[in-house]
């Protein structure tokens, strides 16, 4: 089962971050440093991936819990047997183990933040 955001919100930080994200319905703004702040809090780091229309990264396995934040574009990702159109800044959950597809479905290139829980 995926997550999203709302789902794993730990403190009123997050809280702050999702209403600002919310409070701009056609098209989230994202500040990288804020969000490299906010996901270095739960555990994560933050990078973030290009993609022109088109590709699919297929069939990924990853050790350790994955974050994906859609910046711009449009993307679809699969994972235990659900697809996931996230909106521009919600974050999707992928839990370690879990084979995952991502796929720029859109007419543009996308862009995506991304990174995986570190180890401590």
């Amino acid at each position: 089962m995926w997550h999203s955001r709302r789902a794993e919100k730990t403190s009123q930080k997050n809280k702050d971050i999702d209403q600002r994200l919310s409070g701009n319905p056609d098209g989230a703004t994202i500040d990288p440093t804020e969000l490299k702040r906010d996901w270095a809090e739960r555990g994560y780091g933050c990078e973030i991936w290009t993609d022109v229309p088109g590709p699919e990264r297929k069939d990924f396995v990853h050790g350790t819990d994955e974050l994906v934040m859609l910046k711009e574009g449009d993307i679809e990702i699969t994972f235990q047997g659900n697809t996931v159109r996230p909106k521009l800044g919600e974050d999707v959950y992928i839990p370690a183990g879990a084979m995952h597809t991502v796929r720029n479905v859109g007419s543009t290139h996308s862009r995506w933040y991304y990174r995986y829980r570190q180890k401590r």
